[in-house]
């Protein structure tokens, strides 16, 4: 049980596109729901073709399971707080350019030169998008404007395609 919990938050970790850690709290919550339901069994006396059910291992299992969703919750928590060595080199990249502050948005795009991955994120992924412009100090009305205004070109060129 230990090794399968562990194993099972890490692989949802590591396969999910996006939301990497809210993919593990979900494998987490499904072993925990699990759990529940044999427990509702054993506890509420509910027989499975005609023999009532029990603990076998004393708990062992049962303890065995939490402590597996702690590890794997633990771990992929870890994983997910600390940036990548991409996001490393980014950030000091981002660091050494001087006047960011008196920049305009387009300027600290093309300086730190993301303005290609921004408007490939922009397109496909507003999180990444997001993302990439707090980097860059961006203030939070600015980013909510610049991705209020894409998603509503996307929907009127949406509009105008589909009429």
């Amino acid at each position: 049980m230990l090794i399968s919990t562990t194993g099972s938050i890490l692989l949802a970790y590591f396969i999910a596109p996006s939301s990497k850690f809210r993919a593990s709290i979900g494998i987490a919550v499904m072993w925990l729901l699990i759990l529940a339901a044999c427990l509702f069994i054993v506890l509420g006396g509910i027989g499975i073709d005609g023999k009532q059910q029990t603990v076998l291992d004393g708990g062992v299992s049962i303890v065995s399971m939490v402590v597996g969703l702690t590890i794997g919750l633990f771990i992929t928590r870890k994983l997910n707080s600390s940036p990548s060595q991409v996001e490393q080199k980014l950030l000091k990249r981002i660091s050494a350019i001087k006047g960011l502050g008196g920049m305009t948005v387009n300027e600290r795009l093309y300086v730190s030169e993301l303005d290609k991955q921004f408007c490939d994120a922009l397109q496909n992924d507003h999180v990444k998008a997001r993302y990439i412009l707090t980097l860059l100090d961006v203030d939070k009305k600015s980013i909510e404007t610049i991705l209020e205004q894409s998603l509503s070109e996307r929907t009127n060129m949406y509009n105008s395609v589909k009429t």
